[in-house]
């Protein structure tokens, strides 16, 4: 489609600035002939692979209604952002978020490999269940923020974990005045304070 065509050269841009730090970019046309693929990404000088979803599978599982449509998946294998519609500028529309990831994974605040494998394994999500009591008790905005983010070692509901960063970031969180912010903008609190832009 024509969206799809126009915002190639942009997320090749931002993945050739990136492919170093560790981001994979997947392309994936849905339904398409093997020899129409290839044309499409050798005149689009497309640098990241690109693959078919040949029976919808991907398509179906991702819930795609409308082309194009990007997802990006955080390095714990959840989906951290779901975006519909042409990407015109990825430093806005996705920038932040991977630079918090890759400053999580640099800083050791990541899944462990040996957790995300079991994971991959079971194909289960490691929560804590409904009957565990908070470890540290949260209120408000930081409560609602915990409720949502998980461990980035072991995968539980950052309110229920008990090790170390855990620890660390809902302390951090009982000291920042988050109310009134965004997700985004407390994970940058939280992860990038002091940091110039």
């Amino acid at each position: 489609c024509e969206p799809c065509s126009k915002e190639m050269p942009e997320l090749n841009r931002f993945y050739r600035k990136h492919e170093d730090e560790s981001l994979i970019m997947i392309g994936i046309c849905e339904q398409e002939e093997e020899a129409t693929v290839r044309m499409f990404a050798e005149t689009r000088g497309v640098d990241f692979p690109v693959g078919i979803d040949k029976d919808s599978v991907i398509r179906v599982k991702y819930g795609v209604e409308s082309y194009p449509t990007t997802v990006f998946i955080a390095p714990d294998g959840k989906i951290a952002m779901y975006e519909t519609g042409m990407i015109s500028n990825a430093d806005v529309t996705f920038g932040n978020l991977f630079k918090i990831y890759r400053n999580m994974m640099d800083t050791g605040i990541g899944i462990k490999r040996e957790t995300y494998l079991k994971l991959l394994e079971s194909r289960q999500s490691i929560v804590a269940g409904e009957d565990d009591e908070p470890v540290i008790k949260l209120e408000g905005r930081a409560r609602e923020f915990a409720e949502k983010m998980n461990c980035p070692n072991c995968g539980k509901k950052l309110k229920y974990c008990k090790d170390g960063t855990s620890k660390k970031i809902i302390e951090k969180l009982l000291e920042m005045d988050v109310e009134g912010k965004t997700d985004e903008e407390i994970l940058k609190e939280l992860f990038f304070a002091g940091e110039e832009e």
